[in-house]
């Protein structure tokens, strides 16, 4: 059974049979088959439209150098992980042939306006720099079947796009609402977590974290707590809160937390059994789990403000200390001489 598999895997790679490749007779020979499908540079990129025709479509825009994932008036920090492949393969595709140039063979490529995944590429405009139908992965898995806006040639481009366009809008969604660089942030603001009593606020100053005051607060303490709420992860996404149930509704943020990337905020409603709503500084509503949350949840608030910056020493190790700088200091009394001994 391996080994049949295994044979028609490579008969499908190979395409002995001209399945996915056209009779010369179908193609124009004129046709360039090598040409740049997206013209677009990483540089001025500035969004993508990603048009699945099985749903509404959604738009990946970059603001200010951060990217996020728009349907509508519905805006979530964008998934990274998946626009930075777009990025890396889309600008400046290459075809590495010509499939056909035929308007009759479109379906055969899954490149028709009913199965075709149309993606439309933004450089500084509201108007497509590139307007592409992608098709089905070519056999080898390697590249995908490209057709640009109106024309009829269908190209194999050099990378399978087909992967990197297939995700849904959902999926392009962040569940790291908060993630940014912790060692940058130059203020937080903390409320209780029991909410008894008022929030705390401090701010780095000359690389340590002070009260209004201008004294030292618990530097591993907000370091720790900083570290980990950058990096937070929610659970689910809860599309259309119940006021009722979310119980976010008038309250303020537990977290306010901001630097150069921006000001972030954690809010905490109510607990939905082992999991709780919580909302970002975008109105966006989560579902976390109460792991997630511990280290918000369990932090010793009362201990932020202990300062552990600098060590105190015991009692006399001035006197000892200045005395190891110089040996006669602090004795009394003449230093006996040859005559004395004895």
């Amino acid at each position: 059974m391996i080994l049949l598999v295994l044979v028609v895997v490579a008969i499908l790679a190979t395409d002995p049979f001209g399945w996915f490749k056209p009779a010369e007779d179908q193609l124009d020979v004129n046709a360039p088959k090598e040409i740049e499908l997206c013209s677009v540079t990483a540089d001025t990129l500035t969004g993508f439209e990603i048009d699945q025709t099985s749903d509404d479509p959604f738009k990946l825009v970059n603001e200010g150098g951060q990217w996020f994932v728009t349907r509508g008036e519905t805006r979530y920090k964008a998934n990274m992980e998946r626009v930075d492949k777009l990025i890396a393969d889309v600008p400046g595709l290459m075809s590495t042939g010509l499939a056909t140039d035929k308007a009759d063979k479109h379906a055969t490529f899954e490149v028709d306006d009913e199965q075709a995944i149309r993606l439309r590429v933004f450089a500084g405009s509201d108007t497509p720099a590139v307007d592409m139908f992608i098709g089905k992965a070519t056999p080898s898995f390697d590249g995908a079947f490209v057709r640009l806006a109106n024309q009829d040639e269908v190209y194999r481009a050099a990378k399978n796009i087909k992967s990197l366009v297939g995700f849904s809008f959902r999926d392009f969604r962040t569940k790291e609402p908060w993630k940014c660089e912790a060692t940058t942030l130059e203020s937080i603001t903390v409320a209780p977590p029991d909410g008894e009593g008022e929030a705390l606020t401090f701010t780095r100053a000359e690389g340590f974290w002070k009260t209004p005051e201008g004294n030292n607060a618990n530097q591993n303490l907000i370091t720790e707590l900083l570290d980990k709420i950058s990096k937070l992860k929610v659970n689910d996404f809860v599309d259309e809160p119940d006021p009722e149930l979310t119980g976010l509704d008038g309250l303020e943020p537990n977290l306010v937390f901001s630097g150069p990337e921006g000001e972030f905020s954690l809010t905490v409603g109510s607990a939905d059994n082992s999991q709780y709503f919580v909302k970002d500084q975008d109105g966006n509503v989560y579902k976390i789990s109460e792991y997630n949350l511990k280290p918000y949840r369990e932090l010793a608030f009362e201990e932020l403000t202990f300062d552990d910056t600098v060590p105190e020493e015991p009692e006399g190790d001035e006197e000892m200390s200045n005395a190891g700088e110089n040996p006669d200091e602090g004795i009394t009394g003449d230093l006996p001489s040859d005559a004395d001994e004895g």
